[in-house]
Formats: C-alpha cells, structure tokens, sequence
C-alpha cells in the first residue's frame, strides 16, 4: 500500500492531474513520504506520456493525413504534455538558462534562478524545446506508420526522461534554496537500492517492447545515448559553475533528456 500512497504524492507534485481530497488524506503526506516519491517520477511520466499520446492520437485520427495534420497533432500533444505537468520542467530550463547564461558568478546565477522572470535566455531555451519538440513528434509519426510504436515512443521518452534526473539527485548536492524550495522534500535523498530497483524496472520495459516489436535496439541505444550524452553534460555544468544541482537544473535535465530520446528514436528508424 505504500507504493500507492507514495504514487499519488509524487502524481500530485510532478502534475495537476486531478487527485481526490480523500485519496491524498490517505495518502497521509510527511516530509519522508515525499521524498521517497522521488523515485516514482518515472510513473507520473508514463500516466503523462498515455494522455498526451492519447490525445495525439485523437487528432491524427480526426484531421485529415497531412504534413499540417501531423504537425498540429504534434502541437497539441506537446500542449497537452505543458498543461498536465503546470510547466513544472519547462519553468527548470527557462530559469536554468537564465541563471547560466546571466551571470558566471555562482551566487548570482542562483539568484537569477529564482527570480520568477524570464530572460532572454530562457525564453529562447522555452521557444527552441518547444518546436523542436513538436517537430520531431511529428516528425516520427510521419516515420512511423504504425500508431501504436508512435504512443510507445511518447510514452517512453516521458518515462526516460524523467529517470535521468533522478541520477543527479544520486550522485549531486542540492545547492538550492532549500528553506524556500517546493522541491525541498522530494529530492532530498535516492538510495542505491532505489536506483537499482527502478533500473531493474525500466530493463523490463524495454525488453517488452523490443519483443513487442514496438522498437527496435537501434533506437533504443541511440535514445539512450544521446540522452545519457546530454545528461552527463549537464551534471559536468551543473557540479563545475553551481558545485551541484538545483529543482531548475532537474526540470531542464528531463526537457532536454526527452528532446535527446525522441531525436535517438527518430535517426534509427
């Protein structure tokens, strides 16, 4: 029962999914509940990846086939990604960008970050991950002609990408401010033994698609390669100008691991 309980905290921190009050009373929420949630950041990505393929689905399914079609369909499964998650990751990059690229002093950079103002930084981060999002979505739906490898594709990229963060939390301090921080509680602390768990969890996975033949190994190694590359980057940028990771640096890690996943998915088709 603790696997629900922590579940539905981690659902209601990492999306606006609507929860009932009575569910979340007995959820029974702490400071350690939440941590322990952590780890479940890869569930709430795969309930998010259903929705958003579901209603890509929907509109390739309602428009008529065309390059248009398959963009607008794209669009609005990327809408509906920023609106299930209140922009949680989106807002990381923009902020972790903004703070980078404003100042090259530690302390002001961390600053930055928390000013709820976007910069011009971060508004060219926000616009940039959106398209290319968008067009790579329609792009690997035009590739694909199967729909069903198109949503495990969505679904993948969303579960994947939020376990790469998770890897920062392992190995990083939280430089954050923590007495002001709403990530304060749920990236305190990942275990060895969390990490191992949900490694064995995601080898599963993968093998039931490759046997499904929902992918294939080309993709899933370029996937995770190319994300793997652009993770390692960010924890070599985030230890080296921050001396560890922030909520921010979290949230931009997962925009641009998934951007990474999708472009992996979509060479080796």
């Amino acid at each position: 029962m603790n696997f629900i309980r922590h579940l539905l905290i981690s659902i209601q921190f990492f999306s606006r999914l609507p929860i009932p009050k009575s569910w979340m009373r007995w959820a029974d929420w702490t400071p350690q509940k939440e941590s322990d949630s952590l780890i479940y950041a890869p569930a709430v990505g795969f309930i998010i990846g259903v929705c958003c393929s579901l209603v890509w689905l929907l509109a390739i399914l309602l428009f008529p086939a065309s390059n248009s079609s398959a963009l607008l369909a794209a669009a609005l499964c990327v809408a509906s990604s920023v609106w299930l998650t209140g922009a949680l990751h989106e807002d990381g990059l923009a902020d972790l960008l903004d703070g980078l690229g404003g100042s090259p002093d530690r302390a002001r950079a961390l600053e930055i970050m928390k000013d709820s103002r976007i910069g011009t930084y971060g508004g060219l981060a926000l616009i940039l991950a959106t398209v290319i999002r968008i067009l790579l979505i329609s792009a690997l739906s035009q590739a694909l002609l199967n729909l069903v490898q198109v949503i495990a594709v969505i679904c993948l990229a969303n579960v994947i990408s939020r376990a790469w963060p998770l890897g920062l939390v392992y190995l990083l301090p939280n430089v954050g401010d923590l007495a002001g921080s709403k990530t304060h509680y749920i990236t305190r602390f990942i275990s060895s033994k969390q990490l191992l768990t949900l490694s064995s969890i995601l080898l599963v996975i993968f093998f039931g698609l490759l046997r499904l033949g929902l992918i294939n190994w080309q993709q899933l190694l370029l996937g995770l390669l190319l994300s793997g590359l652009i993770w390692f980057y960010l924890k070599v940028r985030l230890q080296k100008r921050l001396g560890g990771y922030t909520g921010d640096g979290l949230g931009a890690t997962q925009q641009l691991c998934e951007i990474c996943l999708y472009i992996g998915f979509l060479i080796a088709i």
